[in-house]
């Protein structure tokens, strides 16, 4: 059956190549995965796997590269979802569950491994699909069609064909540095390496920030995430990675994260202005802040689930795209090497926890091992305000209630 829908879908597609991964497990975070089919566009580099000889094993999927998934089960009885009246949508049945966290758990390794806004998956039941746009809010799922007597799927698959890299759910702010055109950034390419101790095997890139306060795009210099949550598909999704800043020349730290856009939200950049102003010790200094919008454009990169959730016990928050660079780089309490080490660490964070309650009349909310780091120097900051709340505006404005 496989080969069957690879021909079939390859016709819709010419700039598009799709490929058997059903049989060779995917390593993702801390599970493997087997995607039926997957996608890839034939431009990138090394991005589809190998075509397999005769009679040996098929490739596994490229999470790196990988455009759309598709998932292909025969009975009826495995489809995630139902259609009729009556009948809750997301189906409760042991085959429906098992169906539904596998194409989550794809969608969730593909968010994690790329530079993404949002992606799309098929969900193929016997001769029976749905389309699914997965970002950071959720999901929107379409009803079950025939795709051999309708043109929804073909349709769909053309029209993503042609699509450019938005429409599709590239993050166009961060690039390949060997592909970006500005020659002092790639007169920085081996610097930026030696800096960041990047090995040679590891790509570069550039990461633009449009800047909230001064609007101009600062461009940073990463490569892989330091840190990073892979185990889920909504939220905040943060990744952190240390940058190098072709400005100042050093390693800096960047903030890379999903932040609730609600009317009454502090942003994180706004509430480390108003802890600097107010004096509060031990936070991090800000070199840079502001919404992600795509290369060239003025659109900010938002989530859109949330749009389509009409049913009052169906709200979701909307999300939108941010990044947060920092002067400095900070290590875990894990690593600190003694107990006086981890009590000078503890006390700094009470200092600013007290500081920012006291001075700036700010709340932190999220007060917790992982958001507490130590500086190089043995000072301990607290990091993490995205949660913070000011005592002057008391009245909820979020959904549901957030922090520890």
């Amino acid at each position: 059956m496989y080969p069957d829908l690879v021909k079939a879908f390859q016709a819709y597609c010419p700039a598009l190549k799709f490929c058997d991964t059903h049989c060779d497990p995917a390593y993702a975070g801390y599970v493997e995965i087997k995607p039926d089919i997957s996608r890839y566009h034939r431009d990138s580099s090394s991005a589809a796997p190998e075509e397999p000889a005769e009679n040996q094993k098929l490739a596994a999927v490229n999470l790196e590269e990988v455009e759309i998934i598709v998932e292909v089960k025969i009975k009826p009885g495995d489809d995630a979802f139902a259609d009729e009246d009556g009948r809750p949508f997301e189906v409760t049945s042991t085959q429906g569950r098992d169906t539904r966290g596998q194409i989550t758990m794809y969608a969730i390794a593909q968010l994690a491994d790329q530079h993404r806004t949002h992606c799309f998956s098929v969900l193929v039941v016997g001769t029976y699909a749905r389309l699914v746009r997965w970002d950071r809010a959720g999901a929107v799922v379409t009803s079950k069609f025939s795709y051999t007597r309708t043109p929804w799927l073909a349709t769909f698959l053309h029209r993503y064909n042609y699509a450019n890299a938005e429409v599709r759910g590239i993050d166009t702010s961060v690039y390949r540095l060997d592909n970006f055109d500005d020659k002092l950034i790639q007169s920085l390419k081996q610097v930026a390496r030696e800096m960041l101790e990047i090995p040679n095997t590891e790509p570069l890139y550039v990461f633009e920030i449009y800047d909230n306060t001064t609007g101009n795009t600062a461009r940073f210099i990463g490569s892989r995430p330091c840190t990073r949550k892979t185990g889920y598909l909504t939220g905040r999704c943060t990744r952190c990675y240390k940058v190098y800043n072709p400005q100042s020349k050093d390693v800096q730290f960047m903030k890379d994260t999903w932040g609730v856009a609600a009317e009454g939200v502090l942003e994180e950049a706004t509430v480390y202005s108003k802890l600097r102003d107010a004096g509060v010790r031990n936070i991090l200094r800000l070199v840079a802040a502001g919404d992600v919008r795509h290369r060239g454009s003025q659109n900010m990169q938002n989530t859109k689930t949330q749009d389509h959730a009409k049913q009052r016990n169906n709200r979701l928050e909307s999300l939108r795209h941010c990044r947060l660079v920092f002067e400095e780089c900070g290590k875990s309490l894990r690593r600190c090497e003694t107990v006086g080490d981890m009590i000078c660490v503890m006390r700094d964070a009470i200092i600013a926890h007290k500081d920012a309650y006291e001075k700036a009349k700010i709340l932190h909310r999220d007060v917790s091992y992982g958001n507490i780091i130590m500086l190089w120097d043995g000072k301990g900051v607290l990091i993490d305000w995205d949660l913070a709340k000011s005592l002057d505006d008391p009245p909820p404005c979020q959904i549901e209630r957030n922090g520890t």
